[in-house]
Parts: structure tokens; C-alpha cells; sequence
């Protein structure tokens, strides 16, 4: 999850199978859809079937083909589940790469933020202030990403494009 796009990428080891880029990033759905501060639920509701227009035939192939594991990458997922484990452990996790991250954990978050204002979320736990404006947004897209493959979990991951494109 980027601040403009989505990549979803089914594959194994080094290997791709296929890859899709979505235009439905944390900034592009927080100036789309977020227009107070809690959020109306009548917003956060359009936001949700807005992602799931965007992604759900595409998801839907990838449950079909079987997946083991989700892996998810960069600052916002990073971000939203170093704050899950901390407020379903109570405290925050000395490190994230490879932590494995209950999807009733984030969705008990994505419950608790819309409720939220900016001030409240800026002082959850494991949060970097910075990225307090963006939670909303990043936690009902990854809610919704999740419910959709129907995971259970997720596997975080602190490696992203940037450290991808070295690699390559």
C-alpha cells in the first residue's frame, strides 16, 4: 500500500505470477472519500465499495488459484500492524520484520481509528505521529484487502520497491 497506488502481486520465492497495480492509495482515498475528522460512516461505507470495485475480480482470481500467506510491505502496512500488535498485546513490538499480524487485530483497529480524530490517533501506540492523517484510509483498505482473500493473517514485511529495485 503507497500513498497513490496498490500492488498486489501473487507469486512464489522470486517468482511471479502476475501483478496489478491499483490507483487506490492512502492519499488518493484520504482526499476521495475522508471529508470530516471521525470520518461519517457514510464516507468510510463509499470508501469500502469504492476498493472493492477496484479489486474484487482481481482478488477473486487469486482465491481461486490458493495462496498460502500474505506479505505485506511498505510504511502504511507496517504502520498498521506495528499499532494492531501493540493495542491487542499492549505494547509495542521491538521488531516488525516477519511479524505475523491477526486480521481480527487490524479489523478491531480499522474499528477503533474511524472513530477517531486526528488528535486521538496521533497518540495510539507504535504510531509515528506523521502518518496519523492516513490511518483511516490505510486501515479500511487494508481491512478490505484481507476480508476479501479472506486471510486470517499477515505477514509483515520491511523491505519494499525501493530495496525490490537494488535487489534487481
Amino acid at each position: 500500500i503507497g500513498g497513490g497506488s496498490v500492488e498486489i502481486t501473487p507469486g512464489t520465492g522470486s517468482q511471479v505470477d502476475f501483478a496489478r497495480s491499483f490507483k487506490i492509495g492512502v492519499i488518493r482515498l484520504t482526499e476521495g472519500f475522508v471529508d470530516s475528522d471521525p470520518i461519517w460512516s457514510r464516507d468510510e461505507r463509499k470508501m469500502t465499495k469504492f476498493i472493492r470495485e477496484q479489486i474484487d475480480r482481481y482478488i477473486e482470481h487469486i482465491v481461486e488459484q490458493g495462496y498460502d500467506r500474505v506479505i505485506g510491505t511498505s510504511g502504511t502496512i507496517l504502520s498498521l500492524g506495528t499499532v494492531a500488535t501493540a493495542v491487542d498485546r499492549g505494547s509495542v513490538p521491538s521488531e516488525v520484520r516477519n511479524l505475523r499480524v491477526p486480521v481480527k487485530a487490524l479489523r478491531k483497529l480499522r474499528k477503533t481509528v474511524v472513530e477517531m480524530d486526528l488528535e486521538e490517533r496521533m497518540h495510539l501506540p507504535g504510531l509515528d505521529p506523521r502518518r496519523a492523517d492516513l490511518m483511516v484510509a490505510g486501515a479500511v483498505l487494508l481491512d478490505t484487502l484481507l476480508k476479501k482473500l479472506d486471510a486470517e493473517e499477515i505477514t509483515l514485511c520491511d523491505l519494499a520497491l525501493r530495496e525490490g529495485v537494488l535487489l534487481d
